[in-house]
């Protein structure tokens, strides 16, 4: 049986979507990668189709492949992440630029404008992706956790004996202590110094003068940001308005696209053969 619905995360994702795969599967926006995924599993738990597709964003190291990577829970297929960081990443494709703005730059000054961005903000993404890691790969406790009932009301209708202001504000306080100490021990300065000390050692002046690292490992809207200023100056459009543009001529312009980034065309054609 063929995928039902796809949900994305936002409505950028959603606009290109819905035309490039015109209802096969339908696309809709969920608002984010965690709705994306709990709307999924809701959905696949009443028998239906149902996939999503999310950015990579720093959940995920690069794996520089060019393709969709699967999203695996239970055994199952639950979605998909994309090789590069977010949507925008694909946006900023030199060839797709000077295409839908043909004789107003050039594929080589876009990508010459690209890696003078990523010098700029190196050590911006530097520090993202150290963050990202800490938030990743450390043992952070659940919330829920935290206990929200006496110990002595294991019950519903059960209240403490004692319930003045400085016994309830103690337990309070004790309640919610070793849910901080576990947050403190994990998000602690050893941790992100690590981490910003080994990306110090990889972003480097020599990796942003790779066009394929800096478009799979750099936040696609933080390019877009170091970018407004050129793109203001060379096409009087901000981003937002250049990924609306771009929107629109890859909707007109399908196979052309496909062929400038194929990671598409064969995210496209594989959902299809489900």
């Amino acid at each position: 049986m063929a995928v039902a619905k796809l949900y994305v995360e936002g409505d950028l994702d959603r606009q290109l979507f819905v035309r490039l795969l015109a209802g096969l599967p339908g696309v809709a926006s969920a608002g984010g990668k965690d709705l994306a995924r709990q709307k999924t599993a809701r959905e696949r738990g009443n028998g239906l189709r149902t996939y999503y597709l999310r950015d990579r964003d720093f959940d995920y190291d690069p794996t520089y492949r060019d393709e969709a990577r699967p999203l695996i829970e239970y055994d199952q297929v639950m979605g998909w992440y994309w090789s590069r960081h977010e949507i925008e990443n694909y946006l900023l494709e030199p060839q797709l630029l000077a295409r839908a703005f043909g004789g107003r730059v050039t594929a080589e000054e876009v990508e010459q404008e690209l890696l003078a961005a990523a010098q700029r903000i190196r050590f911006y993404q530097m520090a993202r992706w150290a963050v990202g890691r800490v938030r990743r790969f450390q043992n952070f406790p659940n919330p829920r956790k935290i206990q929200t009932k006496h110990p002595s009301c294991p019950n519903d209708y059960q209240l403490p004996v004692n319930m003045d202001y400085g016994s309830c504000s103690d337990w309070a306080t004790t309640s919610t202590e070793s849910f901080l100490q576990t947050v403190l021990q994990n998000v602690n300065q050893d941790a992100i110094q690590s981490y910003l000390a080994a990306n110090y050692e990889d972003f480097t002046l020599e990796k942003c003068q790779d066009l394929k690292w800096v478009l799979h490992t750099f936040s696609g809207k933080d390019l877009f940001g170091s970018l407004r200023v050129w793109l203001d100056k060379k096409l009087s459009l901000s981003p937002k308005e250049v990924c609306q543009r771009l929107v629109s001529w890859i909707d007109e312009n399908q196979e052309e696209a496909f062929a400038i980034l194929p990671e598409w065309k064969n995210f496209i054609d594989m959902i299809r053969s489900l």
